[in-house]
């Protein structure tokens, strides 16, 4: 499966221009300019239709299950519609995809456990920290 979480692209709308965030169970666009009444939020588990339109900048129009359309220009159209469709695959299958971790946060996990073992941090320091660097893995 393609690795969608964390990815980031520049996508305009028809409101503005700006950029999306992808997570593990939805995408938000933001406007460039930090209005966040413009923002946009879609699940993955809502999208039931991904449309690609050809032109100089693709038009990728996305449905969701309430029947709302957001129309989305960008260049990467292809990549874009791939990392909505991984989402929407890991919210049919949560438990198929496991998001590995990498090398510095796994030393920085055992160094905590060492500190926290020698007794230098608290249960409450070592949860902390350890939830600090396992939060972009749940």
């Amino acid at each position: 499966m393609v690795e969608y979480i964390g990815k980031k692209m520049v996508v305009d709308t028809r409101a503005a221009d700006g950029g999306v965030y992808f997570e593990k169970d939805h995408f938000t666009w933001s406007c460039r300019y930090g209005n966040p009444k413009l923002d946009i939020v879609i699940y993955y588990k809502d999208v039931c239709d991904i449309i690609i339109y050809n032109g100089e900048k693709k038009r990728v129009e996305v449905t969701t299950t309430d029947e709302k359309r957001y129309d989305f220009f960008l260049y990467k159209a292809a990549t874009f519609v791939e990392f909505i469709k991984a989402g929407i695959e890991y919210s049919k299958n949560p438990d198929t995809t496991v998001v590995p971790i990498n090398n510095e946060d796994l030393i920085r996990l055992q160094q905590l456990s060492e500190l926290h073992k020698d007794g230098i941090l608290s249960d409450e320091q070592f949860e902390n920290q350890k939830n600090l660097i396992m939060k972009k893995y749940n």
